[in-house]
């Protein structure tokens, strides 16, 4: 972790405080990747507190880098989202955490949604072999 990372959580503490319920939850992957749960009626707020806290940068990937093969032309990947978050009037114990990190800190922000849960895949739709377990 970072002190990237550590503001991320520091900013999901503020906003849990601040509404006195759980509006995020917070996990890493095991790299630099933060995961931020909510449900979809506080995804607008969650955003707008991101979205203070972790400017955007120059949005051109490093050459050479990990992610120098990736489109980064837009900073948050749901536009109507990012939208209705500029509007977002943030409590001000959100908006007073500690300095805002250097813009270009966080290089995209994924906007996601859970599936429609588990199911069976048709032999069509399966990956692997069934007979060997090998992938197809």
């Amino acid at each position: 972790m970072n002190d990237t990372s550590r503001h991320l959580i520091s900013v999901v503490h503020a906003l849990n405080k601040a509404a006195g319920r759980m509006v995020a939850a917070y996990t890493f992957d095991a790299g630099p990747n933060a995961v931020i749960y909510t449900m979809d009626s506080d995804q607008t707020e969650v955003l707008a507190a991101l979205l203070s806290h972790f400017p955007a940068g120059d949005s051109a990937p490093v050459q050479g880098s990990a992610t120098s093969g990736l489109d980064f032309s837009q900073y948050v990947s749901n536009p109507e989202l990012e939208a209705a978050a500029k509007g977002v009037q943030l409590p001000e114990s959100v908006v007073a955490q500690p300095p805002q990190v250097a813009a270009g800190e966080v290089r995209h922000i994924y906007c996601t949604s859970m599936g429609d849960g588990p199911r069976t895949l048709t032999l069509e739709e399966s990956l692997a072999d069934p007979a060997t377990g090998l992938p197809k």
